[in-house]
């Protein structure tokens, strides 16, 4: 039996959250669980249930974009999608010592995931296809479809965003630019006599229709990429047989496999793991110049396809400084900021004549205010960022999200040592526990300050990758039994979310 008086501080060194933190006052009331993984499979399966049972929870907020309606299974398709996740989740976790190998049945995992969840609808693939046609997203697949050339639609696209398409009004051009590149792909690679299931009013050509064949079975194998860059990180950061899991609870994640043929969810995560990969890489290198200049192309292309990807860009340094050992940290942050900034003003310099990403910028801005009557009085913006954090980590799955707080108060607490000069932590690198308090903060100043409200799940999908990583760092060495568990109730909040409150 464990004394009274030292109960608190065993409860304390469970959640990793620290003796003197101020949160631990509640575990007197018994709100706080007793372990990590106790309080993920609790918290998960208490969501689950409200969610099948039709109970309304966060969906009584002001503005929720998700009402509750049930949407019955083809239960054969559903089965098999559980069957064929199942399968590849246990092969991959059996070789995970064969990084290539496990890799490649994560990647399958995230395919199977996409397909098997809109299959189990009962209406084919037009679940998928239907993404494309009927969301607002739409705009930039009937743009590319007109046949423009690309360089014409980058020097006129002022005007063309100008023109009632506040899709791009509120994006640079480089997604449109995607779009496009996907639909002379589709020329190619689409058969000619494939029935056009989606005809553009008055338009005798079929090259909508192919790029949404096209985006319906090319996205979901880009979007499963992510696997590579997360587990590069999850072995970065990760110990023993662990780095695998952040990625395999990604693919399996609500917004992942629900969120579908958008490129917040095929593109965003990898480009900004992928960067993410670099900038600690330059952490471990003494080329961290190079690796800066690298990392500078890809952020450049990012910012050129999304503002939203800023938030990415800038933890790139965080990486870097994470990652360096204690002698070397602020001159590999120095490199690879030096190589970054000066890759990204060659591009800005080239790109000069045909575009100005500081002109789009405002004008983006502007347009986004416009377009969702966006006010900054202090009541709608604190509406606006209850709603953006409850929604965010109601849809990575609220287990998920209580052991991920419970890792941010244990990397505050770490810290806070190494701030003191504790020996212990004053030898060794900051990973994760940098990470995480940085992480928290985009996160809030997000939630006030992106003057938007709602669809969080969508545009923060690329940082639920940090979350994951956090989290199952915080849940240790465990048991193949409990990491069934935990896979399990990870897919099987998807599945709820999907039969429940599907995204639209």
């Amino acid at each position: 039996m464990v004394p009274p008086q030292n109960r608190l501080r065993l409860v304390s060194a469970t959640l990793g959250l620290g003796w003197r933190l101020p949160i631990l006052a509640t575990v007197r009331a018994g709100i706080l669980p007793r372990s990590a993984l106790a309080a993920l499979c609790v918290v998960s399966a208490l969501a689950i249930g409200t969610l099948l049972a039709g109970v309304p929870t966060v969906h009584a907020l002001r503005g929720w974009f998700w009402p509750l309606r049930g949407k019955p299974p083809q239960v054969a398709w559903l089965l098999l999608a559980c069957a064929t996740v199942g399968v590849l989740s246990v092969v991959a976790y059996r070789v995970r010592r064969r990084y290539a190998l496990a890799t490649c049945c994560l990647f399958a995992a995230g395919v199977a995931a996409q397909y098997g969840a809109a299959l189990a609808e009962g209406r084919g693939l037009d679940a998928l296809r239907e993404r494309v046609v009927f969301t607002g997203h739409s705009e930039f697949a009937r743009i590319a479809a007109s046949g423009r050339p690309a360089l014409d639609l980058l020097t006129d696209y002022e005007n063309l965003a100008g023109r009632d398409n506040p899709y791009c009004a509120v994006k640079p051009p480089g997604q449109l630019l995607l779009y496009v590149a996907l639909e002379r792909l589709a020329q190619r690679l689409v058969p000619a006599d494939l029935p056009d299931r989606y005809p553009l009013p008055g338009s005798a050509t079929h090259r909508f229709g192919h790029l949404v064949e096209l985006m319906t079975w090319l996205l979901p194998f880009l979007a499963a990429l992510v696997v590579w860059p997360l587990g590069a990180l999850g072995r970065r950061f990760l110990t023993g047989d662990t780095w695998l899991v952040p990625a395999l609870l990604f693919v399996l994640s609500a917004p992942f496999s629900l969120v579908v043929l958008h490129l917040d969810q095929a593109l965003f995560p990898t480009a900004a793991t992928t960067l993410w990969v670099i900038a600690a890489r330059a952490g471990d290198s003494r080329r961290s110049v190079a690796y800066g200049a690298l990392g500078g192309l890809l952020a450049w292309g990012m910012a050129f396809v999304s503002f939203g990807l800023a938030p990415a860009i800038a933890l790139a340094p965080v990486f870097t400084v994470a990652t360096a050992p204690r002698d070397a940290r602020w001159q590999r942050t120095l490199g690879l900021c030096a190589g970054l900034g000066a890759c990204v003003a060659l591009v800005w310099l080239l790109m000069s004549p045909l575009y100005d990403p500081t002109h789009r910028y405002q004008a983006a801005l502007a347009a986004h205010e416009r377009w969702k009557r966006w006010t900054w009085d202090v009541g709608h913006v604190a509406a606006a960022a209850r709603m953006n954090l409850v929604e965010f980590a109601w849809w990575a799955n609220p287990g998920v999200t209580v052991v991920w707080l419970a890792a941010l108060g244990r990397s505050l607490a770490t810290l806070w040592r190494y701030a003191s000069g504790h020996p212990r932590e004053a030898a060794s690198t900051l990973g994760l526990d940098l990470v995480n308090p940085v992480v928290a903060a985009i996160l809030v100043v997000l939630a006030a300050a992106s003057s938007t409200f709602a669809e969080t799940p969508r545009l923060w999908m690329f940082l639920l990758p940090l979350l994951l990583l956090g989290a199952v760092r915080a849940l240790g060495t465990i048991r193949p039994m409990h990491l069934g568990l935990v896979v399990m109730l990870q897919w099987a909040w998807t599945l709820a979310t999907k039969l429940t409150q599907d995204f639209h």
